[in-house]
């Protein structure tokens, strides 16, 4: 039986994922409408990986946490944890964001780090 892996998205404006806010008051909307919305956002970014890779197992779950205790609760379960690096810090400098510094130090195991892939020069 194959362990599961975890891709954990943070939805923002950058166009990367589709927007899960609104400037528009959505408390009256009926409950699980968020939900459901959420969960056809991460069901997109799944999808080319579920196609290229069928037979990977994956199991797609929703959550309120923050980042770092959600991956830390579900790493001693894993093999690997992969994150990604955007540099959304501001500081070119930095190379490594608040969630990505903080696993490096305390995960229980392999921890992968990928950035964006530039275009060769």
């Amino acid at each position: 039986m194959g362990r599961d892996s975890l891709k954990s998205s943070t939805p923002e404006p950058s166009g990367t994922f589709p927007k899960l806010w609104s400037d528009q008051d959505l408390s009256k909307l009926p409950v699980g409408v968020e939900q459901t919305m959420e969960r056809s956002v991460l069901e997109a970014g799944v999808a080319e990986w579920c196609e290229r890779f069928p037979d990977v197992p994956m199991r797609q779950t929703l959550f309120r946490d923050r980042p770092v205790r959600h991956l830390l609760d579900m790493a001693d379960e894993a093999q690997m944890i992969v994150i990604g690096s955007r540099g959304r810090g501001g500081f070119s400098w930095m190379t490594l964001g608040s969630t990505s510094a903080a696993l490096v130090h305390i995960t229980p195991c392999p921890l992968l780090i990928a950035g964006p892939i530039r275009p060769e020069r």
